[in-house]
């Protein structure tokens, strides 16, 4: 059994579901961590998760966990998740996971802080600013590296 990739938590305060990811999600664990995800969000009201990232420098899925995620989405209870803290690529990478069952699955977001992260959950702010916004962001970086 391999270690848990993520420490999990539910706040009662916010209604929250927090998942402070501390390493890599694989195949070997990828089975532990989604039922960490599910009993916290069994607790929670709103089914709402903030997943950091950040002390990841990148978060990187083989094929067979994205597949394992992909095939339990359905399963995983939950309506927002906003992601903090995920590089360009994982941001591609969770775009396209999530497209596969993008009319059944959560509303999602990227972030830079937890503030922001946090301010979004709370609030019905439409996700396309925040998308637009952070590919404008990526797109100034690569303008700017040119």
């Amino acid at each position: 059994m391999s270690k848990q990739p993520a420490i999990t938590t539910y706040e009662a305060e916010s209604d929250v579901v927090r998942v402070k990811l501390t390493r890599q999600i694989d195949i070997e664990n990828v089975d532990a961590y989604i039922d960490a995800l599910n009993k916290a969000l069994g607790k929670s009201k709103r089914k709402y998760q903030l997943i950091d990232a950040s002390s990841l420098r990148h978060l990187v899925l083989d094929k067979e966990t994205r597949r394992v995620l992909r095939d339990n989405e359905a399963g995983i209870k939950t309506n927002k998740i906003a992601y903090v803290g995920l590089s360009p690529v994982s941001r591609m990478m969770f775009r396209a996971l999530h497209a596969v069952n993008q009319n059944e699955g959560p509303e999602y977001g990227f972030f830079y802080t937890e503030q922001e992260a946090l301010a979004w959950l709370r609030k019905n702010i439409p996700i396309q600013s925040e998308l637009l916004k952070g590919m404008i962001d990526a797109s100034c970086k690569v303008n700017d590296e040119t």
